[in-house]
């Protein structure tokens, strides 16, 4: 679908109307300004012309591809493609030279080849991360005419082994989302800091990652939206009530609009908003202490327990004797607006 923002209607490509060779599309590039790249789930590349509304087709009878199954690309900054196959590793074109080159990646856990490849992403300085399904990450460094592969697992730092998205921030951090947290990677010494549910994220499935210019993430998750201060450390989380598509949304659907608008994509379609239009309402909670027990059995003013002279929600001390050790509490925050993310914390 190409959508339109300026009449906010939707122009349908499809296989139907011999506009693409194939309706499940996973992978979009634009190559050039009149040309996109479109990796297609068992029927390779469809390289469409936005201008003529043509396209010609890239697989594995006609082509240099080792897969039909196409789920991410990359146009690095000498302008060649890094083709992400299925099960079938990673492939680098050249058109000006018209040549293609096989990438390889080694474990460093049992030494086999992985081919479950699902995410790629090139940082400032040209060094390529790939994201795999279940064997970590790789950073590749070219030397010379050969590339030098490092390999990140949960063995050596990294939080889950199945990456969903890579990105680097304003300040050039680079940051991994996987199916087991936030992972914050440290260059100094070439390894991995995890974020995960432990240290307060909402949920440690990390499909998506956006940088603002407010030193914040935001990360699309399988439970909402989640802000993370990089700074502080604190999260805020974002909700269905609070205008979300739905709680899950899709791994490395993320986009920044020209206009610097972020957009999420999710089971129920996508959200769109930008970092500054984005308030979370405050709500001042009261604690209300609705109930006491002594020993299971309710606590009333001026009966044979004798803690009680009036109503417990109007006390602000309770006092026991000694052998009144088996007590209950009950309380609550005043609120309608998400009592289930309401947290609650005492000691004794």
């Amino acid at each position: 679908n190409y959508w339109k923002r300026t009449t906010d209607s939707f122009e349908h490509y499809s296989l139907k109307n011999k506009t693409l060779n194939s309706d499940v599309v996973l992978s979009i590039l634009q190559n050039k300004e009149d040309e996109i790249w479109l990796g297609t789930w068992t029927n390779g590349i469809t390289i469409f012309n936005t201008k003529t509304k043509k396209f010609k087709e890239l697989n594995t009878e006609n082509s240099f591809l080792n897969s039909n199954i196409i789920v991410d690309f990359l146009k690095d900054k000498r302008g060649r493609i890094w083709i992400i196959n299925y099960f079938a590793g990673v492939q680098v074109f050249d058109a000006e030279t018209n040549t293609h080159e096989n990438i390889k990646l080694i474990s460093d856990i049992d030494g086999a080849e992985v081919k479950s490849i699902y995410k790629i992403f090139e940082d400032k300085q040209g060094h390529i991360w790939i994201g795999t399904l279940n064997s970590g990450l790789f950073k590749l460094t070219k030397d010379e005419n050969h590339w030098i592969s490092k390999h990140y697992s949960t063995s050596n730092s990294l939080s889950n082994n199945f990456v969903n998205t890579i990105i680097q921030d304003s300040e050039g951090t680079i940051w991994v989302g996987t199916q087991g947290g936030l992972n914050k990677y440290n260059s100094e010494s070439d390894s991995f800091k995890p974020i995960t549910e432990v240290d307060g994220l909402r949920n440690d499935a990390i499909k998506g990652i956006i940088d603002d210019t407010y030193n914040h993430l935001w990360l699309s998750t399988e439970n909402g939206v989640t802000r993370y201060d990089t700074c502080s450390g604190n999260f805020l989380n974002y909700d269905v009530d609070e205008g979300l598509q739905a709680k899950e949304f899709i791994a490395s659907s993320t986009l920044t609009t020209s206009k610097g608008e972020y957009v999420f994509g999710g089971i129920n379609g996508f959200n769109i908003f930008t970092a500054k239009d984005v308030e979370k309402r405050k709500d001042t909670l009261t604690l209300f202490v609705s109930g006491l027990k002594i020993f299971n059995k309710p606590v009333l003013p001026n009966d044979e327990f004798g803690v009680l002279k009036k109503n417990v929600s109007q006390v602000d001390t309770l006092i026991f004797s000694y052998d009144q050790s088996v007590i209950n509490i009950d309380f609550k925050a005043l609120t309608f607006r998400h009592p289930e993310s309401v947290n609650y914390a005492f000691y004794l």
